[in-house]
């Protein structure tokens, strides 16, 4: 019997993990990537490209390296905690060559249309056109499957402001904003206040002559650094304090994490304090937006009224501030042109898919999304867990539920959501991250039992107590790791050790 054939869609860092979980299961992959290399949003690249998001130049990311690892891939102990957006391109490298997903991937090739095949009734397969980016020669393949790692920050969301067109100045979406160069000296707004807003805030003030940011609600803003110089998801992120704050009111898990917040910077003093509470808001990560606006590099503004010709006026001024350029923040959409309409559907970002992954309508689990998700933690391990369960699906040893009752799933999941968040584009896709982990894990049936190793092993339960570090999840279950507990027993380690170049017995003690 031949393999089975699967398109992988993205050679990001969700399109890498996909193709290596097909790979680990047998299956011939073709990941098709339409720019000249791989690493989707973290290869930076200077030129604005529709349909091709990357990050700033200076971007660093918001989640630490033991949080952000594959299962079964811990990153070098020397690696910066959080890692520049070069270095986590150099793991996303390392992986797809270690795990032979490189040779792989075909750069500069446009996935056009995917639809069903003539025989998808009967054999859930799909009709795949590609573009082929350097001769402009389309082909047509067909695949046994298809997973879409194309993520959602491809089309920006750009919204229209009263007497924006009067504006003599210059309006750009952060989908643009590669570095800050071209505002030296000049005045500027940033609109918005989640993290491609407040990156973009601070990376402008260091060479602007005056810079803004202009929020309609505010933010709850964590640190990366946390109590004890610890990173904050590996202080926060643990299952003992995830199992203990799901036995008391939301207020109470709400007051816990607004006052470690607040314990960094008073948030009503600084003009941030949201109406809402913390878990009511995708959280805001930045160490240095504080800093900036006691030192008054950065100004908090509320929403924008309107333009004039030379600026904008902000809610509650009483005359317009002078601008050169204003920045926009504000989101993105969900699309995928590629897809037919009646395959997936997109209406005001509310995409209908069972645990945010499959089309619930499909005759078949043979067309997934890996990777369009919007965690309180790290995506990178959560497409992981995807791509293993699209995985089992295609291996046939695993099912999915009747059409009747992922929709219903679907319903409870919209409902809860609504009642939990306030109302934005962004919380559409938005999920708990241990939860959600565990939830992946329990259909392959790779979620630790964590009561088990209580009675057999009381130094890994110990251990599993503590930060949700993603080896968790190779313990047990399908392809399972040998070396996943000493990973889960070295992570302390690996946080440790690079924090202090001299050599002292505290950070290089041995393990």
């Amino acid at each position: 019997m031949s393999k089975k054939k699967v398109c992988v869609v993205g050679a990001g860092s969700s399109g890498l993990t996909c193709a290596r979980q097909m790979l680990d299961y047998g299956f011939d992959v073709v990941l098709y990537e339409r720019s000249a290399d791989i690493g989707g949003l973290w290869a930076y690249h200077d030129d604005d490209v529709e349909g091709r998001a990357s990050v700033m130049r200076t971007t660093i990311i918001n989640t630490s390296k033991e949080m952000s690892a594959f299962s079964d891939f811990p990153p070098p102990k020397d690696l910066p905690n959080y890692m520049h957006n070069t270095k986590m391109l150099g793991y996303f490298r390392s992986y797809a060559d270690h795990f032979g997903v490189t040779k792989h991937v075909k750069t500069r090739h446009d996935v056009v249309q995917v639809t069903p095949a003539a025989d998808y009734e009967k054999t859930g397969r799909w009709d795949v056109l590609v573009r082929d980016l350097e001769t402009n020669n389309d082909h047509t393949e067909t695949f046994d499957a298809v997973a879409v790692c194309v993520g959602h920050h491809v089309y920006p969301n750009v919204p229209h402001f009263k007497g924006q067109e009067k504006f003599r100045g210059r309006i750009v979406h952060t989908h643009s904003l590669k570095n800050a160069d071209s505002f030296r000296n000049h005045r500027v707004a940033v609109v918005g206040i989640g993290n491609s807003a407040v990156d973009a805030v601070v990376d402008v003030s260091y060479v602007a002559i005056e810079t803004y940011l202009s929020t309609r609600r505010g933010a709850w803003v964590a640190k990366r650094v946390g109590p004890n110089g610890m990173p904050i998801d590996i202080f926060l992120a643990t299952r003992l304090k995830n199992y203990i704050l799901s036995l008391v009111p939301e207020s109470v898990s709400n007051d816990y994490v607004e006052n470690i917040l607040n314990s960094f910077f008073n948030h009503e003093a600084y003009g941030l304090k949201p109406k809402h509470r913390y878990n009511a808001q995708h959280p805001t990560v930045n160490d240095a937006l504080p800093n900036l606006i006691l030192s008054g590099k950065v100004r908090v503004k509320k929403d924008i009224v309107e333009f004039t010709e030379d600026g904008v006026l902000f809610e509650a001024d009483d005359k317009a501030t002078l601008l050169d350029d204003v920045i926009l923040a504000t989101g993105y959409q969900i699309k995928f042109p590629f897809l037919p309409k009646d395959v997936l559907s997109v209406v005001d970002n509310q995409v209908q898919l069972y645990k945010y992954v499959f089309p619930p309508q499909l005759r078949h689990p043979t067309l997934a999304l890996i990777g369009l998700i919007q965690p309180v933690g790290a995506i990178f391990p959560i497409a992981e867990l995807q791509s293993r369960w699209l995985a089992e699906l295609l291996s046939n040893k695993r099912s999915l539920p009747s059409e009747k009752a992922m929709f219903e799933n679907i319903r409870r999941k919209r409902e809860s959501m609504r009642h939990r968040y306030v109302a934005s584009p962004r919380h559409t896709i938005q999920v708990d991250w241990i939860n959600y982990m565990d939830e992946l894990a329990s259909q392959i049936g790779a979620r630790p039992n964590i009561l088990k190793y209580f009675f057999t092993d009381n130094e890994l339960f110990r251990a599993l107590l503590g930060p949700c570090v993603p080896y968790q999840f190779r313990l047990e279950g399908p392809h399972s790791w040998s070396g996943a507990r000493q990973a889960i027993l070295d992570s302390r380690h690996r946080i440790m050790y690079p924090l202090n170049d001299r050599c002292t017995s505290f950070s290089k003690k041995k393990k």
